[in-house]
C-alpha cells in the first residue's frame, strides 16, 4: 500500500511587507507532495513433502516459511497458498506459531491473516491435509504457488523465494512389485502334488522384491484357505527380527524391524495340517505386501513368476487291494461251492 501526502501551501512572513504571509513559489518539476510506500516484502520457504505416492488418497503437507525482509517494520501480514491442480480439497489447516487471527480456506486456496504480522527473521509453519485425484499408475508434477503480503489491502504481493524446487509436488507411481511362489517340500511329484489322505503340509514360499530402489516391504499378509487347521501352523523365516501373528484367517508377517529392500529376498517355511479327506482339490495361497512408501491400506498382490505357482494340488492315491481266494481248486463236476475272499 502506498499513499501521497501533499503539502498544499507554504507561506513565509516578511517583516518588511506589512507583516503579511507570502505564498511560496514551487520551482518547475518540483513538488510539495510526499509519497509513502511500503517496501517489498521478502520471504523464503518450501513445502514438505515434495514427493508422495499416488496410492495415498490424502497427505499431510507443511509450508515452512521465514520473513527475510531487512527494512524496519516490514512484517508479513498475509500468506496465500495456491494448490496444484491435482489437489482437489484442503482441510485441517493450522499455523504452528499461533499468531494467525484468521484462516480463509477456499478448498484449493488458503489465506492466513495476521494482526501484528510476522517480524523480520520470524518463521511460520502452516500444516494442512491435501486430497488429490491422482490414481491408476499415474505420475504427476506441478508446483505450489505461495505469496506473501505486508499490507492489509492485498497490494505488494510477492512470491516467496525457495531453493532446490522447494515448492515442487511430484505425485509418483512407485511401481510396487514383488514376486512369490510356493514349493511343496513333501510333494509326491512335479507341480506341488500331494495326496489328499496326508494331513501334514510342509512348504516354502520364496519372495523377491523386484521394485525400484527405495521401495521396501514392511508387512506381508498370507491368507490361509479354510481347508487348513489354523492353530497348527509352524512358521520360520530366513531373516531375523521378523514377527508374525495369526488374525482373521491370515498370517501377518511384520518386517518393520528388518524390511525387505529392493533386490532382496526372503523365504517363509510353513508346516500346517489340513482337513482334506477323500476328495481331490486345488488350493491357492494368496500373498500380499505393504510397502513403506505406500498407503497403509494398499495391499499389493504377489506376482507369480512364469512356470511357478502358489497352488497345492491334492489328489487321491490310486486304489489298491491285496486279496486271497479259498479254496483255490475245486472239482470240475462240482456244481456249487463256497468261495472265501
Amino acid at each position: 500500500m502506498s499513499t501521497n501526502v501533499e503539502w498544499t501551501n507554504i507561506f513565509a512572513k516578511f517583516t518588511t511587507v506589512d507583516d503579511q504571509f507570502i505564498r511560496a513559489v514551487i520551482p518547475y518539476k518540483k513538488t510539495l507532495t510526499a509519497k509513502y510506500e511500503m517496501p517489498n516484502v521478502k520471504a523464503v520457504g518450501y513445502m514438505d513433502p515434495n514427493y508422495v505416492s499416488e496410492d495415498f488418497p490424502y497427505v499431510s503437507y507443511k509450508l515452512i516459511l521465514t520473513n527475510k525482509a531487512t527494512e524496519e517494520g516490514n512484517k508479513i501480514k498475509c500468506i496465500k497458498i495456491i494448490a496444484p491442480s491435482a489437489i482437489t480439497n484442503i482441510m485441517s489447516v493450522t499455523n504452528l506459531s499461533g499468531l494467525a487471527i484468521s484462516i480463509s480456506n477456499y478448498r484449493t486456496n488458503l489465506y492466513i491473516y495476521y494482526q501484528d504480522g510476522l517480524n523480520i527473521g520470524q518463521g511460520e509453519v502452516i500444516v494442512f491435509t491435501g486430497y488429490d485425484n491422482i490414481s491408476g499408475n499415474t505420475n504427476y508434477l506441478d508446483y505450489w504457488q505461495v505469496y506473501v503480503y505486508n499490507t492489509t489491502d492485498g497490494t505488494k504481493e510477492r512470491k516467496i523465494s525457495t531453493i532446490n524446487d522447494g515448492l515442487l509436488l511430484n505425485i509418483m507411481n512407485y511401481n510396487y512389485i514383488f514376486n512369490a511362489y510356493l514349493d511343496l517340500q513333501n510333494s509326491i511329484g512335479s507341480g506341488n502334488l500331494y495326496y489328499s489322505t496326508y494331513e501334514t503340509n510342509k512348504f516354502r514360499i520364496k519372495v523377491d522384491n523386484v521394485s525400484s530402489a527405495g521401495n521396501n516391504i514392511k508387512l506381508f499378509k498370507l491368507n490361509i484357505p479354510n481347508v487348513y487347521v489354523t492353530n497348527t501352523i509352524v512358521f520360520n523365516t530366513s531373516k531375523s527380527n521378523i514377527n508374525y501373528y495369526i488374525s482373521n484367517n491370515s498370517l501377518w508377517i511384520d518386517c518393520v524391524s528388518n524390511k525387505i529392500g529392493s533386490g532382496q529376498s526372503i523365504t517363509f517355511d510353513i508346516t500346517i495340517l489340513d482337513n482334506i479327506k477323500y476328495y481331490e482339490t486345488n488350493i491357492t495361497w494368496e500373498l500380499y505386501a505393504v510397502f513403506d512408501r505406500s498407503y497403509s491400506e494398499n495391499y499389493i498382490h504377489a506376482t507369480i513368476p512364469l512356470g511357478r505357482s502358489m497352488n497345492i494340488n491334492y489328489i487321491m492315491p490310486d486304489p489298491s487291494i491285496v486279496y486271497n481266494l479259498y479254496p483255490t481248486e475245486v472239482y470240475l463236476k462240482r456244481s456249487n461251492f463256497v468261495l472265501h475272499v
